[in-house]
């Protein structure tokens, strides 16, 4: 009877052992996966850097551009300025010769040019501000930032458990090997013996003990 119950015990001991070892490999998985959304993340991520990365040189171009030619449209204000002042005296007679003047010319160019690159400007303030803007794509990547480190957080938390649990285990088997050793021995001793009877016709008697 007392085999039985220890066969039993220890059956029941083997199956809580392949289901803790089942668990363990389904949840290594899972962190497993979890480490391969991080790599998809952090590459995301890589590839939003460089977009940003190339809006700002894109924008410092622009920016660039704009100035030149404000200073450009500027100079030649100032350039048709002296000129109709200059002529002020007789603008009656001079303003049609004015008006096919390179100088004239070139401040008409140089006002198409000047509001197109306002048209620009403002366009580009549009685009900043979008969702698809430069502004929101860092957010992006804060976020995604944010987000890989909770990830990370995540599987460091999962590694210690599966520590714990692991060493719960290996605690748990040494315990139960520790306490069933003096039982066995012990049940080995009761029903195993060796019983010699009888003067004129000995027999020898064996007695088993099934484990």
């Amino acid at each position: 009877m007392t085999c039985f119950l220890f066969k039993a015990t220890l059956s029941d001991v083997e199956k809580k052992g392949e289901a803790a070892e089942q668990e363990l490999r389904s949840k290594v998985r899972e962190v497993l996966m979890l480490e391969g959304e991080m790599e998809d993340l952090e590459r995301q991520i890589k590839v939003l850097r460089n977009r940003c990365a190339t809006i700002s040189r894109e924008n410092t171009q622009i920016q660039m551009v704009i100035s030149e030619e404000e200073e450009n449209a500027r100079l030649a204000s100032v350039k048709f300025d002296a000129y109709r002042t200059k002529m002020e005296g007789h603008r009656a007679a001079a303003l049609h010769a004015a008006s096919q003047t390179e100088a004239h010319k070139e401040l008409e160019e140089k006002k198409v040019l000047v509001q197109k690159l306002k048209q620009m400007k403002e366009q580009l303030r549009e685009d900043l501000e979008n969702p698809n803007g430069n502004t929101v794509q860092i957010r992006e990547v804060d976020a995604l930032k944010w987000e890989i480190s909770e990830r990370k957080m995540t599987v460091a938390e999962r590694r210690e458990q599966l520590r714990k649990e692991f060493e719960t285990h290996v605690q748990l088997k040494k315990e139960l090997e520790v306490h069933m050793f003096p039982l066995y021995s012990r049940n080995a001793c009761q029903h195993t013996r060796i019983v010699l009877l009888n003067h004129t016709a000995p027999k020898v008697m064996f007695i088993f003990c099934y484990f």
